[in-house]
């Protein structure tokens, strides 16, 4: 099956030559790689040095480059004959959307054999084949930018708007309000679509510290906060939170030697757990996607206020070494809080 509209690239080429100057116009919608025309992709790559050097790529100039990088074609013969067929360059950037349209499709459509692989490996759960062809398509989308320059004009009343919303709060403090005041004060509060990072050496408390946030969210102020624990089960958590919420100390709540008093308090602690959204994710090893994934599913069910990760360097990602492995899982976390706008806190351990 060939995904391919030929009209399409040739009037993407063809206005090129017509009208040199819409170069940088297609060039924000389209890479060479795009062209499934051979001819074409070489012609384009060439018009990208050709600009690369300071100039317009006007056809002889690509000529004279298409010779030094693809030699043994007539170049002058095959430009000149693009330029004379093409119409005009008045719609060369719909067509340019048109090619790269064609190219994301016959990119979903070489996945096919990679999720047909996935699906007949009995090795894997459902649930893994499912996250791991999230991954395989979502690097598709995640490929092409976003929409590119705009002017600031165009997100001034954005901008006026978060001033306004600042100076209603009094404070400043427009984000998620952690309990921790001078935090608050600092960061505006965790906002959404932002990625927040707690780093520490080990046993410095950062799962302490992330619980209580997380405590304060789900609990005081009654949102929804998912936390991926990798690092502790779902005992631990939960008896750090109950520890958190009733003002015991977590020794004597994992060993459940309390008083009379602390006995009250545990079961006005149940009652909060009971009644709030605090969501547990303790699974002993997380691939990013899957964290991604994950995040996405309970966020379609109930719109989430903050996610939690415990920590960075326990997520699985692809990469040669450690330190390109957390690069991916702190670009997926940032990609995860822009798509979807809920603010991420994540941890991360400094060596000693």
């Amino acid at each position: 099956m060939t995904i391919y509209r030929p009209e399409a690239e040739q009037s993407v080429i063809g206005g090129l030559l017509l009208e040199p100057a819409k170069f940088d116009e297609v060039a924000d919608v389209l890479r060479p790689g795009d062209f499934y025309n051979r001819e074409y992709k070489a012609i384009f790559s060439a018009m990208a040095q050709v600009m690369d050097d300071g100039e317009f790529p006007e056809w002889q100039l690509v000529a004279d480059k298409l010779d030094q990088t693809s030699p043994g074609s007539e170049w002058f013969v095959v430009l000149a004959k693009l330029q004379k067929e093409a119409p005009s360059a008045r719609n060369i950037v719909t067509y340019a959307g048109m090619v790269a349209e064609d190219a994301r499709r016959r990119q979903l459509y070489l996945t096919a054999p990679q999720i047909q692989g996935l699906a007949s490996d009995r090795s894997l759960s459902i649930e893994k084949i499912v996250n791991q062809a999230h991954g395989i398509v979502e690097r598709i989308e995640s490929d092409r930018g976003g929409e590119g320059p705009v002017m600031a004009s165009e997100k001034l009343k954005g901008f006026v708007d978060h001033m306004d919303v600042c100076f209603q709060a009094g404070d400043g403090i427009t984000g998620l309000r952690t309990g921790f005041g001078n935090m608050d004060s600092r960061l505006g509060g965790l906002k959404p679509g932002e990625l927040t990072v707690i780093a520490a050496r080990p046993s410095m408390g950062k799962t302490s510290f992330a619980l209580n946030i997380a405590t304060q969210i789900a609990v005081s102020q009654g949102l929804p906060v998912l936390f991926f624990t990798i690092e502790m089960d779902s005992n631990q958590i939960i008896g750090r939170t109950m520890s958190n919420i009733g003002s015991i100390p977590y020794s004597r709540v994992v060993n459940a030697r309390l008083s009379d008093s602390d006995w009250a308090n545990m079961a006005k602690s149940v009652q909060s757990l009971n009644q709030c959204s605090l969501l547990i994710d303790d699974s002993s090893s997380l691939h990013i996607q899957e964290a991604i994934s994950r995040s996405r599913r309970c966020h379609r069910k109930t719109p989430l206020a903050l996610i939690v990760v415990d920590h960075i360097g326990l997520v699985d990602a692809e990469g040669e070494n450690e330190t390109v492995k957390v690069g991916r899982v702190s670009r997926g976390l940032k990609r995860l809080a822009k798509k979807i706008g809920v603010p991420v806190l994540a941890l991360s351990q400094l060596s000693r």
